[in-house]
């Protein structure tokens, strides 16, 4: 499946999002018949829902309607928790858990995906706030701090960083949200 639990997550980081998705592989078509959620990209935005493309391992692809319950948990990017979807934007990806009603996904939570990212920080441009790696350029401007963590203004080149970044359709850039230094 391509989610990883909260409590790992928490666990690993001592980040307290309240969803929280990480990239994987594709699901298999076996997953997805018995999986509790979703993860793909958001094909269209609409009044009290969203309709999202999942691939599948050999290349299939599926598009599924996601709405939330009346207590579930979004959380969308480096905004944290949102009132609803339409915070959500075409091509974004997310992920979302909970009940299947037929390809209706009735989750209980949705959450933006993050990537998990090795870098090497080679150049840092505090006026763009954009630091150079060798994973590609990254935006650090809404890098968050805590116990642990490091923050933009904690950066050096030659740091290895092991972190999580998001992308969005509105930034060229993927921006690197949590930042821990590695142990090389």
């Amino acid at each position: 499946m391509n989610i990883l639990s909260r409590r790992t997550f928490l666990i690993g980081t001592g980040l307290a999002f309240p969803v929280v998705a990480v990239k994987r592989s594709f699901l298999t078509a076996e997953a997805q018949d018995v999986a509790t959620g979703l993860a793909g990209r958001v094909a269209e935005v609409l009044p009290g829902a969203v309709t999202v493309d999942v691939k599948h391992e050999g290349g299939r692809s599926s598009r599924h309607r996601v709405v939330v319950a009346s207590s579930s948990r979004i959380s969308r990017g480096t905004d944290g928790p949102v009132s609803d979807l339409s915070s959500f934007l075409v091509g974004e990806e997310l992920a979302a858990e909970g009940e299947w009603q037929g390809s209706t996904l009735v989750a209980a939570s949705v959450g933006s995906t993050f990537e998990a990212v090795h870098a090497l920080l080679t150049g840092l441009d505090d006026q763009t706030r954009v630091a150079s790696t060798d994973a590609g350029p990254l935006s650090v401007e809404q890098l968050k701090t805590g116990p642990g963590r490091i923050g933009r203004y904690e950066l050096a080149i030659g740091d290895h960083l092991d972190g999580l970044i998001w992308s969005t359709p509105t930034s060229p850039l993927a921006q690197l949200v949590l930042a821990v230094r590695a142990n090389i």
